[in-house]
């Protein structure tokens, strides 16, 4: 394979591991949203039924709470397909280098 065939081919493996890591990313937000969603509407069902003030209390401190954990577990979950994604990139990156010294020796 050629110099120019090479380039093509980790360009298009490169294409593939962003077009997927970005398919994933949106769809995780998508999932995240969905949850704070649900969430908010969890939350207005039972505003109606707050009598006092340590009851609005605790409502939203467990609204916050349920808020912050899925933040938390989206941010991860994105993370962890950034970090994917990087290392495939790496990995053909790599193997795009191996090929040429190899093919040079």
């Amino acid at each position: 394979m050629n110099i120019l065939e090479k380039q093509a081919e980790l360009g298009r493996k490169l294409f593939e591991i962003n077009m997927t890591a970005v398919s994933e990313i949106i769809k995780s937000q998508q999932d995240g949203m969905m949850a704070y969603l649900e969430s908010n509407s969890e939350y207005s069902k039972k505003l109606p039924e707050i009598n006092d003030v340590t009851g609005a209390m605790e409502l939203s401190r467990e609204y916050g709470e349920t808020v912050w954990n899925n933040f938390r577990s989206a941010s991860e979950a994105q993370a962890s397909i950034v970090r994917s994604a990087m290392e495939e990139a790496g990995e053909a990156v790599r193997a795009s280098f191996k090929m040429e010294t190899e093919s040079a020796a």
